[in-house]
């Protein structure tokens, strides 16, 4: 689980919990965030596979900045619409009374390690990107 920094229509920065999926081949959004932002969809017919070969189609698309807490990393992502990512995670409260994390390490989200709505999911074109940072990117 990750914490993304989104923008809405107003400018507006809102904190966000997302799943970082190394096996998604696109970026979900849920409606309820897309509520929240009021940004502008545009129409798509995309259908996305599922477990246990179930499907979804998905009606409407968007695109939109997503950054780090510090807003030193920021990229435009499409995201398809969906009207539910998962339910609560983590289901139940961690114990992280053992985390011994360093002095200058500071949580984009200090409640992390308690059940929240999940609002974003990455796939597989960012999931490195947002696991390694401070790589340098080389032209494609």
């Amino acid at each position: 689980m990750a914490t993304s920094i989104i923008s809405n229509s107003e400018g507006e920065s809102l904190p966000v919990k997302a799943i970082l999926d190394s096996g998604a081949c696109c970026n979900l959004i849920s409606e309820n965030l897309v509520g929240l932002l009021g940004v502008e969809r545009q129409k798509t017919d995309a259908v996305i596979s599922c477990l246990n070969g179930a499907s979804v189609r998905v009606k409407t698309q968007l695109k939109t900045d997503i950054s780090n807490l510090t807003g030193d990393y920021i990229r435009k992502i499409d995201f398809l619409v969906v009207p539910k990512i998962t339910g609560i995670t983590p289901s139940k409260c961690l114990d992280i009374s053992a985390l011994n994390l360093p002095p200058n390490i500071t949580l984009a989200d200090p409640h992390f390690h308690k059940p929240g709505k999940i609002d974003l999911l990455l796939g597989n074109e960012y999931f490195c990107e947002f696991l390694r940072p401070g790589q340098c990117r080389v032209p494609n």
